[in-house]
């Protein structure tokens, strides 16, 4: 949903085809005492300006990041089980910010615990976070006896206005870099970690980036992406971004007569992969590029090695 503001408490919520719990579009709301799980991609997704309250929830065996944040959203995330997720447990890209960050037990996430970007905000990782055990190796499959009751943290709750959405979801991790002073960060393995970002822009010069049309920005990086004349999937991966994307219609027909969703495509693909084919007209929303997560075609558009 779009600028709503919802309670999302006492809830299983697994086994989507997409996010579990999804956030966008200024969203504000609560998400509390869940358990979120097993779902194709990030257990949460908060972008585009929402705003959550993420508490006392576990998010487990996501197939991609357990918490993703980006593109100008803010959550606050306290006394959250993060585990066994297929990417990492949280993540915070393109000019996102997670605060206050405390009370989480991040452990046994498959490539990092947490993860930030250069142009990510603070995260505040001092805060008593127990972040363990991260690292290739870590994931497995959806195993149901691992998902005992989480133990709920005595520390208080601060609560804050806030807004939310809800969707399905993939794995994901907090990607940052930092320590813990109260909380306890494991150095033996991928617990907290870094990844390439880019340079913050001004409000003014982020305003200059949108047209009349669409209040929304461009995400940071679908617009690299196409800056050095790639795929956006090479940086987006199977997470959603704010872009202009095509719908294939040629590549669609014989996909939707297999009762499958029609392709859609980025704008460096639609030039360089499928010139010749019918497109739609141009359109802007949130999406992650079909023509480079496909694996029985090749896209011309990906990098040897995805960024």
């Amino acid at each position: 949903m779009m600028n709503a503001n919802p309670t999302v408490r006492g809830n299983k919520i697994y086994e989507n085809n997409r996010v579990g719990v999804h956030v966008y579009r200024e969203g504000c709301g609560v998400c509390t005492d869940n358990h979120i799980y097993a779902n194709r991609n990030a257990g949460i997704q908060v972008y585009g300006g929402g705003t959550t309250q993420i508490m006392r929830n576990r998010i487990q065996f996501n197939r991609c990041t357990g918490v993703y944040v980006s593109d100008r959203a803010n959550v606050c995330l306290q006394n959250n089980d993060i585990s066994y997720n297929g990417d990492c447990g949280v993540e915070v890209v393109s000019g996102a910010c997670a605060a206050p960050l405390d009370g989480n037990s991040v452990h046994h996430n498959k490539s990092a615990g947490m993860a930030v970007y250069a142009d990510t905000r603070s995260i505040n990782l001092e805060r008593s976070n127990q972040i363990f055990s991260n690292g290739s190796g870590f994931h497995s499959e959806y195993d149901p006896s691992l998902l005992e009751p989480m133990v709920k943290k005595s520390s208080p709750i601060q609560m804050h206005h806030v807004c939310g959405h809800s969707h399905h979801n993939h794995s994901s991790g907090i990607r940052g870099n930092g320590t813990s002073s109260s909380g306890s960060v494991d150095d033996s393995s991928l617990n907290v970690i870094t990844r390439e970002g880019r340079a913050t822009y001004s409000m003014r010069s982020l305003l200059s980036r949108s047209d009349g049309q669409n209040p929304e920005i461009v995400s940071f990086l679908a617009e690299r992406a196409i800056l050095h004349q790639l795929c956006t999937y090479a940086y987006t991966r199977e997470y959603y971004h704010a872009q202009y994307w095509y719908e294939c219609r040629t590549c669609s027909g014989p996909r939707q007569a297999s009762g499958l969703p029609e392709v859609s495509v980025c704008e460096q693909c639609a030039k360089a992969c499928h010139v010749g084919h019918e497109m739609s007209p141009r359109k802007f929303g949130h999406f992650y590029c079909d023509c480079g997560q496909m694996t029985d075609t090749t896209c011309k558009c990906m990098p040897s090695v995805h960024k």
